[in-house]
């Protein structure tokens, strides 16, 4: 099995209410809040009589286990339309559910689908008034909005939900000397010692910043993380050539130059970065280019 994603709850409602909006149409579809007066077992439904109920399981698990939590969440959702009769009966209206949509991150047992089918003969015995004579529980995952998925290819920002918190550079100065240095020795063309120490700190702090929300991206956001590495590596390679004179005569300015070009080509890329996240990834790219030397300058006494 490749990467999983790992989804929270929250993130994956979100994700598959903005697919399945784009697949009923807004005028269609109605989203069931639960802020107020808690979770009613289902989470949005159509007017044409499907229900959708969506769920995300903490990852990593085994293909075992996942079945057991989908299983159970399953089950206990189902109760909930017995349970909440009455508020769901005035939500729906003269709506009849026929396709109860259990939409999962991950589907990798068939035994999900017979615990499924086992579950619809009881739900309609409960006689409820908006349960239809010919329902049954379907379990999906977003592959079954492949064409509404591409088109969200392009996640927007608030569904990466990552923050970039402050992380102390003098341990990892300390445990990595030699990357320090090199990049220390790069960063002399600055007009002063303590304008290239700044520089770097600066530097170092943006990337080990960007190095932990990178592996954050990979778990949770993979397809994401990989375009965006891919993006880096393409443009480590043709640093020598797209930017051969900054290696005669390195400046601030052309460093500058580097990031914003790398910041354009990742948005490009990898839409649901946004440009902030861009930048940093850009400069955190530089700061490892720097210390790993395909940023590599010739001495000023060399060059003369």
């Amino acid at each position: 099995m490749g990467a999983v994603r790992v989804w929270d709850g929250k993130e994956w409602e979100r994700y598959c209410m903005a697919i399945l909006r784009l697949h009923h149409g807004a005028q269609d579809f109605h989203i069931v809040p639960d802020r107020h007066g808690g979770d009613l077992g289902l989470e949005a439904f159509t007017q044409d009589g499907c229900a959708y109920q969506c769920y995300a399981a903490l990852e990593p698990l085994s293909t075992a286990d996942l079945y057991e939590s989908q299983r159970n969440k399953l089950t206990k959702d189902l109760g909930k339309l017995r349970h909440n009769e009455q508020e769901l009966s005035r939500l729906v209206g003269s709506i009849k559910i026929r396709r109860y949509m259990f939409m999962v991150h991950r589907h990798d047992s068939h035994k999900l689908l017979q615990h499924a089918q086992g579950k619809v003969e009881e739900v309609k015995s409960w006689g409820l008034p908006f349960i239809a004579n010919d329902l049954a529980i379907v379990v999906v995952t977003d592959d079954s909005f492949s064409r509404e998925r591409s088109s969200l290819l392009g996640i927007p920002p608030p569904l990466m939900d990552m923050e970039f918190p402050e992380v102390p550079t003098s341990d990892w100065a300390i445990e990595n000397t030699e990357l320090v240095a090199t990049a220390t020795r790069k960063l002399s063309f600055l007009p002063s010692k303590e304008m290239a120490r700044r520089y770097l700190e600066t530097l170092m702090k943006q990337y080990l910043q960007a190095e932990n929300v990178l592996e954050t991206m990979r778990l949770k956001y993979p397809d994401q993380w990989q375009a965006a590495e891919r993006c880096r590596a393409q443009k480590e390679d043709l640093l020598v050539l797209e930017y051969g004179a900054f290696f005669d005569s390195p400046s601030a300015s052309q460093i500058l130059k580097i990031v914003e070009d790398l910041t354009q080509d990742l948005q490009r890329s990898v839409p649901a970065l946004g440009i902030d996240m861009a930048r940093q990834f850009s400069w955190a790219s530089v700061a490892d280019w720097l210390m790993r030397c395909p940023l590599d300058f010739i001495p000023a006494e060399a060059a003369a």
